[in-house]
């Protein structure tokens, strides 16, 4: 069935420097290179992961989001049987140890916190210092008038917008062939799902184009590509475990929301960029797809292979 919207809808089918070694759940080894960065005295650890004694693919997995251990996971044992690079970002909280999704740092006494996926603009990080509440894993950006005042002092937002620059760098691919891979993990009934690029007002909806969306795929689990020529290398019509949701992103999509993948098609050399999301157990609910996101990374390895 087929619906034409202004989008298409197909249903059918640097710091501190460290190198370790570690080795996989299937006995092979990677690299790790951790690297230190700083919003001003804070620390944040960005781990850099290769194989060792694999071929070296087009992809750059990149993990935004410390908090989505099943994406992350399923990376570094993929990468680490079949070759590849990944970059992970590590957001804790000052006081807890545990993963979380937003990166803590100190200014002025405040504990205040930022979305990773939303440094990428500086109106973004902006939206994101401003949306973060007080009861979000200890973030103190709204936690009273002082602090309020505090995240709209503009060294904050150089501030943040620095480590983004530092970060980026990290992952960015350097040849116009290699591909930029963000593994995300969402829950049920959370803020982001196929429904997102049908729902006007959504940012997804605003700055996609298409969406393919198979009728027995959880709609929690998608392919978001930034090219039609992305869309035709992961597209199947053959039965099988290849067929994939899959949206597309519309040329200059907006940044106002500091989005990766925005960032990316507006630069000057478009970056070529996916998104891979699935269902995890995330705060207790839900289910994890950890059978269905391996086989998407499965697949992405398949298609870019090293040249």
């Amino acid at each position: 069935m087929l619906f034409r919207m202004r989008r298409t809808v197909f249903f059918g089918h640097c710091g501190v420097v460290l190198v370790l070694l570690c080795t996989s759940a299937f006995g092979q080894g990677l690299k790790v290179t951790p690297t230190e960065l700083r919003i001003f005295d804070t620390p944040v650890m960005v781990n850099s992961y290769e194989s060792l004694g694999k071929p070296k693919s087009l992809l750059t997995f990149v993990s935004l989001h410390h908090n989505e251990q099943l994406g992350l996971r399923l990376v570094k044992e993929e990468i680490a049987v079949r070759g590849g690079t990944l970059v992970e970002v590590v957001s804790r909280s000052i006081l807890k140890s545990e993963p979380q999704r937003y990166i803590h740092f100190i200014y002025k006494e405040f504990e205040l916190c930022v979305d990773p996926n939303r440094i990428f603009s500086r109106m973004g990080i902006l939206a994101s210092l401003r949306k973060i509440g007080k009861g979000d894993e200890n973030c103190q950006n709204n936690f009273n008038a002082a602090s309020k005042l505090v995240i709209e002092e503009p060294e904050v937002l150089n501030a943040v917008d620095g480590f983004q620059a530092k970060l980026i760098a990290m992952f960015l691919p350097k040849k116009k062939d290699e591909v930029l891979v963000a593994v995300h993990n969402n829950k049920r009934n959370g803020s982001i799902s196929v429904r997102s690029f049908l729902k006007e007002g959504d940012p997804e909806y605003d700055n996609n184009e298409a969406l393919y969306a198979v009728r027995t795929e959880s709609q929690n689990d998608f392919f978001m590509v930034s090219t039609n020529a992305l869309f035709d290398k992961l597209f199947t019509n053959k039965p099988g475990n290849n067929r994939f949701n899959i949206a597309i992103q519309r040329q200059h999509p907006d940044e106002e929301e500091g989005f990766l993948s925005a960032r990316c098609a507006n630069m000057p050399v478009p970056v070529n960029y996916i998104i891979i999301e699935a269902m995890h157990r995330l705060n207790n609910e839900g289910d994890d797809h950890a059978f269905r996101q391996r086989q998407m990374i499965d697949r992405l390895i398949e298609l870019f292979p090293a040249p």
